[in-house]
Order: C-alpha cells, then structure tokens, then sequence
C-alpha cells in the first residue's frame, strides 16, 4: 500500500486501519499546500525509511529488530494498547491540570512494559514529560506517596468497565457526549 495523497481517506500508512479523526481533518483543512507537500514528503520518507530497515535487519540476520520496530504498530494496536494503555485516560477528567485526576497508572508485565516504553507510569509522565522512560520507575518510587495506589492492568479495566457502565449506561450514550471530540 502506497502512502495516499487524499488527506480525508483512510490512511493505512499511518499504521491505522480508520479515517482521519475530526481534529486531524481540521489541521489539514487549515495546511497551505507547501505543508501538504511536506507531509506527503514525510510519509514517503517514513515508508522507505522502513523498508531499508526491514532489509538491513534480514541481511544481517537481526529479522527480530523489524518486528519489535517496524510491525509494533500491527500487534501493538491489539495486545499492548489494549492492556497498557486504554484505562490511561478512561473514566478521568479531561482537562484537569491535576495529572492525578486526569490520567491513571496501572502495573505491566516486564515484557510489555518494555514494549511499551514504561508508558504505565503515565501520571509521572504527565507530571514531567522530559523524564526519560528509562527513568518513571524510580521518579515513580520517589513521588510515590504523591499519588493514588497502583493497580494491574487487566482488573483495572474491569473496574473502569463496571464504572463506565454505571456513568454512562452505554457506548451510544458515551459516543454521543463525549466522542464527538475525537471524531468517533
């Protein structure tokens, strides 16, 4: 599939299977045609960039670096932003400058915290942005008191489930109020 030029289609390139959302709509609405130029000169650059890499790593035998890299998208989506990262912003309040209320945290297995770039310790990353994901465990560990206690991922969302449930009654409901902003 070649990157598309129709900034309103679907764009697969991206790494997503749907079509632009409302606020990605507006931005391209409102790009001169140099910005449109570039973008388009980007995704090229981005899908080539991906291809050479995939070669290198068949030709020196490091097949597992293209999988870990460039196909995360296709098993990330599913697995990884399913359990890491749906309950992320589920059920908080949006535009609080509170991160403690407007995001939450969750625990991760080893290997899908690695996968995920230690991404459950969103509160902390949204607390600071600069910190490495290297280092939110141990800023972590150091605000720790600071913030509400941590739950496993997987029981997380089932709470966040039963509580959605009891806020909203239904997806039509929630997709009504609130999903207009995101273009659901």
């Amino acid at each position: 599939l070649l990157p598309s030029t129709n900034y309103n289609r679907t764009l697969l390139w991206r790494g997503r299977s749907y079509a632009l959302d409302t606020w990605e709509q507006f931005v391209l609405q409102q790009a001169t045609p140099k910005e449109k130029l570039q973008i388009n000169r980007m995704t090229w650059a981005c899908l080539i960039g991906h291809v050479l890499f995939v070669a290198i790593c068949i030709a020196t035998g490091f097949w597992f670096l293209s999988i870990l890299i460039t196909f995360a998208p296709f098993y990330g989506a599913s697995f990884i932003g399913f359990g890491a990262s749906v309950h992320q912003h589920a059920n908080c309040e949006a535009n609080d400058p509170d991160f403690r209320l407007s995001c939450g945290d969750a625990i991760l297995d080893p290997l899908s915290s690695f996968l995920y770039w230690r991404m459950e310790y969103h509160i902390e990353h949204h607390m600071f942005t600069g910190i490495p994901c290297y280092n939110l465990k141990k800023f972590s560990e150091f605000v720790a008191d600071q913030l509400p206690p941590k739950e496993w991922a997987i029981p997380r969302i089932l709470k966040l489930n039963r509580v959605s449930k009891e806020m909203y009654g239904s997806w039509q409901y929630w997709r009504d109020h609130f999903g207009i902003y995101k273009g659901l």
